[in-house]
């Protein structure tokens, strides 16, 4: 019999005991079946993010590719001095001492091809020797070349398929500068890069890719990312073996999720934190990847097409909301280069950016597009004017730079938009505005408006017809009579152009000047001149003076291209005077000084033209050792006018006089004028009066023979 005593008995202690332990066990079960499924879709995630984010370093590292040879490719293709050793006889020497060369042992390529406007290669080059670019490319480029010609503004860039492999090519027209006028002649200028073991090396470091390489097809076990062609094809894949965290984690858990559930919930959590982390790392990774893409890397800032994809992004959807766009150019930067050294203007460069980024509180976006070209932009259209005015007043305060105060301003062009533009308009029009406001004056703030982009279209007509006019003839030499002061006999003449425009005559201070500002003014100088001294040499007995850009006596190749002219047209360069401004000499004085040192020495002399209208001294003077002053026609006529006047120009001449030499006096329009020069001491005269400019077949019509045979002045 069982003693009811209160107590329980062992069943009821059983059964409590067996469903606490079933419980238990349920709940160990539930919470391990829980955790599997928790701790396998950690496994999946991380394995899953791991792979998304080596496929994002994959995609970053091949357009990394392309930024790198398309900017290496318009560093080299928007220069000058390539431009203009393309269309020289000496090209195939330059392209090989410049690129050619080089291309054996540089990082940034390995070979380059010159291709014409019919795609047909003109000069290429494979690990610094030269060859045909059939031997290395297994396919046409002529798609890519199209597309170069089509944006001459930009670097197209492409992979190509190559005997060794894969190859990431950039092409460029060949300019002066960028945005220039293209011709027929120019050409585009391919540099490649061979996807070798060095590269996909350090693609490798630098994104964490394992096993990387390259394959023709998909590699089974392996992550891969296409690479395609210009047209879409896909020429090759980058191969990458899986890090596979999450097989990696799995194998260090198990031993543990044996051991007991409380360590199996502590590494769920250690397996999330894992997960977290990792996930942290995939996004800074993805930063990076996008910061390299977008951002200069000297001032921080956006680069030009970070900061054009950031606008677009602003002005929403459909790329039309209002908005303002800026380009700013630094006015004397090179000049700090030049003095201080590009440290210097790096750190310049910093600290602008520093400022821009502060300017305004309307300022949503700023960027560095190269150079000394900065951008910025506002959604507050309606307050463009104030911004400019603003930001133009900090550059009124000089920086302070490694302990040096350095005054540089800013020119700045400005396009607004109520949303009826699109966001390339608005950097074409900014960039017009820019141009305006370096033109007239610098440290400007200019907006665009329809007027100056209409002035805008007719400069660029203008140009294009003084480009054709140049290559058909129809910019040509007249020329004025020199004549001895004492004996009013015709000594020389001046060469002076002439542009046969039909229905719209162009003054020579203009159509110059046009050269000077669109690259032209090579082609022109060495036209006119070797039309000058062709004429000039079939008058034997004459002296010839001819008109010198201060862009030509800059020029290096300047010298060589006057000897090769002279030897050309056979013309006594003994009989040939130089004449340049004080400009020429202010812009690049040490190049200035050694091409009239070059010239010199073949016999040639130079004259300071329009003495007296500037600031040249006598140091110029003894400087540069000229031959012959001009006296400007400023001074002829204030010499007519008041008696200072006339002291002055008697100073002038006997300060030259002084110095042994010798003066000529131009603008002389009547014989008061030319009596009053000859007893101050000029040696020649030129004028009106002595002489209007002529044609070549006209310049001896009007002259009576003296008496020794030779023609004299009409007011002798």
């Amino acid at each position: 019999m069982i003693e009811r005593n209160g107590m329980e008995g062992p069943q009821p202690r059983f059964r409590r005991v067996v469903v606490a332990m079933a419980l238990f066990i349920a709940f160990v079960l539930a919470l391990t079946g829980v955790g599997t499924l928790m701790f396998s879709d950690i496994i999946r995630s991380a394995t899953n993010i791991d792979d998304n984010r080596s496929k994002l370093a994959a995609r970053m590292a091949l357009l990394a590719l392309k930024t790198r040879i398309g900017g290496t490719v318009q560093d080299n293709a928007v220069w000058a001095d390539a431009y203009d050793a393309i269309h020289s006889d000496t090209v195939a020497g330059w392209v090989e001492e410049n690129w050619g060369a080089v291309s054996g042992s540089y990082p940034l390529y390995d070979g380059l091809v010159i291709f014409d406007r019919s795609a047909k290669p003109v000069i290429a080059y494979h690990k610094g020797k030269a060859g045909a670019p059939e031997a290395v490319f297994r396919s046409s480029l002529s798609e890519q070349v199209a597309q170069a010609y089509a944006h001459p503004e930009k670097a197209v860039t492409a992979f190509a398929s190559t005997v060794s492999g894969v190859a990431v090519t950039g092409m460029q027209v060949i300019q002066r500068e960028e945005g220039g006028p293209i011709s027929a002649s120019d050409k585009v200028l391919a540099f490649y890069k061979l996807l070798g073991p060095e590269v996909i090396s350090e693609i490798r470091q630098e994104q964490s890719l394992l096993e990387l390489s390259v394959s023709s097809k998909p590699a089974n076990g392996m992550l891969s990312m296409p690479i395609s062609g210009a047209d879409g094809e896909v020429l090759s894949y980058l191969a990458w073996r899986s890090a596979d965290p999450g097989e990696l984690l799995y194998q260090r858990a198990k031993p543990l999720v044996a051991l007991s559930i409380l360590v199996l919930v502590l590494f769920v959590c250690a397996g999330a934190y894992m997960a977290y982390d990792e996930s942290q790392r995939l996004s800074r990774s993805a930063r990076r990847a996008w910061a390299l893409a977008t951002h200069d890397s000297l001032s921080g800032l956006f680069n030009r097409s970070g900061f054009l994809a950031m606008v677009e992004d602003r002005r929403g959807a459909d790329g039309r909301a209002p908005g303002a766009l800026f380009l700013l150019d630094l006015d004397g930067f090179k000049a700090v280069n030049d003095n201080w050294g590009h440290p210097v203007g790096d750190t310049l460069i910093r600290e602008v950016a520093a400022t821009l980024s502060n300017c305004h509180p309307d300022i949503r976006l700023v960027a560095r597009f190269g150079g000394d070209e900065f951008a910025l932009y506002t959604d507050a259209a309606d307050r463009a004017a104030e911004i400019g005015d603003v930001v133009l007043s900090l550059f009124r305060q000089p920086f302070t730079v490694r302990g040096l105060t350095i005054k540089v301003g800013v020119s700045i062009g400005i396009a607004d938009s109520d949303g009826r533009i699109a966001t390339e308009e608005m950097l074409r029009r900014a960039d017009i505005a820019l141009y305006d406001a370096k033109e007239n004056g610098k440290e400007r703030v200019v907006i665009y408006d329809r007027a100056l982009g209409d002035a805008k279209a007719a400069e660029y007509r203008l140009e294009r017809d003084l480009r054709n006019a140049i290559e058909t003839g129809d910019v040509f030499p007249f020329f004025q009579p020199l004549v001895d002061a004492q004996t009013r006999t015709l000594v020389g003449f001046e060469a002076l152009a002439r542009w046969n425009r039909p229905h719209d005559p162009i003054t020579p201070d203009r159509f110059i000047a046009l050269a000077e500002r669109s690259g032209l003014m090579d082609m022109l100088g060495a036209t006119l001149l070797e039309q000058s001294l062709e004429e000039a040499a079939k008058w034997k007995d004459y002296l010839l003076s001819v008109n010198i850009s201060p862009l030509q006596l800059c020029n290096p190749r300047f010298p060589l291209q006057v000897e090769n002219l002279i030897a050309k047209t056979g013309f006594d360069p003994h009989k040939l005077t130089m004449e340049v401004t004080e400009g020429a000499l202010i812009a690049n004085p040490e190049q200035a000084r050694s091409a009239i040192h070059a010239l010199k020495k073949l016999g040639i002399r130079f004259a300071l033209d329009d003495f007296g209208s500037g600031y040249a001294s006598i140091g110029v003077l003894r400087q540069f050792g000229f031959d012959r002053i001009k006296i400007d026609r400023s001074l002829v006529v204030a010499a007519d006018e008041t008696e200072n006047g006339a002291a002055v120009i008697q100073a002038t001449i006997a300060l030259a006089r002084a110095l042994d030499v010798p003066v000529t006096a131009e603008g002389v329009e009547r014989q008061e004028q030319a009596d009053f020069l000859t007893l101050s001491g000029c040696d020649q005269l030129q004028g009106f009066l002595l002489g209007r400019p002529a044609s070549a077949s006209q310049v001896f019509r009007d002259f009576p023979l003296g008496t020794d045979g030779k023609p004299m002045a009409r007011a002798s």
